[in-house]
């Protein structure tokens, strides 16, 4: 007689990530030399301010190259979650 181990399933969640299916390194590169820098310079030195539009401006080219996209994750409680130690059983050799 045998029994199967059986493991509870994780909930499904949503992941978000980049796409780099399309991806042009030389193209975005020449965008964000394009992007006008020195307006990060009209905050009276304010240094989050500054980040602020920095962050914004960048953002704005990368999202334009490499979107984000949503995908559903959904996978095993792996050996680890549940607790059994699988580090000693790698090592053993038979």
């Amino acid at each position: 007689m045998t029994r199967k181990a059986k493991f509870e399933r994780r909930k499904e969640h949503v992941i978000k990530m980049r796409s780099f299916k399309n991806f042009s390194r030389r193209e975005l590169s020449r965008i964000i030399a394009q992007m006008p820098w020195t307006n990060t310079d009209n905050f009276d030195n304010d240094p989050n301010n500054m980040w602020e539009q920095w962050k914004t401006m960048f953002l704005k080219c990368v999202n334009a190259h490499v979107p984000l996209i949503t995908k559903r994750v959904r996978g095993k409680i792996s050996m680890a979650d549940k607790g059994v130690n699988t580090t000693n059983a790698s090592k053993r050799l038979y």
